[in-house]
């Protein structure tokens, strides 16, 4: 898969900050520290009918595993 373009770091996010950059379009998730890609890895993100919610945000929690289900 083809590099990203560099990414200027986010608001809030400074230089050796570990961060990740969600691309829907891509369906691809970016993984860098500061502004140096670490990894990269697909992912399925939300439908039409369960939008995937943009902007930025902080992690807040973190869990190695949990089911994925939704409401009902």
């Amino acid at each position: 898969t083809a590099t990203p373009t560099p990414r200027p770091l986010p608001t809030g996010v400074y230089e050796g900050t570990r961060w990740i950059d969600v691309n829907l379009s891509l369906q691809r998730v970016y993984a860098y520290q500061g502004q140096t890609l670490v990894n990269s890895f697909l992912v399925s993100t939300g439908t039409w009918l369960h939008p995937t919610v943009t902007g930025q945000y902080h992690i807040y929690l973190k869990l190695r595993y949990t089911d994925m289900s939704g409401d009902g």
